[in-house]
């Protein structure tokens, strides 16, 4: 992944993760394949799992392999290395299917207009 959008959406921060270059915040941003979760604000590790019985409780990641085509992982990692005002670093370990990703990325937080 080349580019990074993470906006603070209250309680979470939600993020996209491009295969191409994209501006910054820029909450219009779009790829034929990209990677989509949310993350806690607060610093950890989170297993990911799916509870269908507690949503709230799961944590997964969802890669859009082609235009409508989602492959849903829940199983992995997802570390929230460090959280400031303004920048976030997030590790990610993540497999579904033939879809897999392993890395870690440090960007800005895009504050949310209403």
């Amino acid at each position: 992944m080349k580019s990074a959008v993470v906006t603070d959406d209250g309680d979470r921060f939600s993020v996209s993760l491009f295969p191409v270059e994209v501006m910054a915040c820029d909450k219009f941003a779009s790829s034929d394949t990209q990677i989509l979760f949310s993350a806690p604000k607060t610093a950890g590790e989170y297993p990911l799992k799916l509870e269908l019985t507690d949503l709230n409780g799961s944590q997964t990641i969802t890669f859009v392999t082609a235009p409508g085509q989602n492959v849903i992982a829940s199983e992995g990692i997802l570390n929230v290395e460090s959280v400031s005002a303004d920048k976030v670093t997030i590790g990610l370990l993540a497999e579904a299917e033939e879809n897999t990703i392993n890395g870690r990325f440090t960007t800005s937080i895009c504050k949310t207009t209403n």
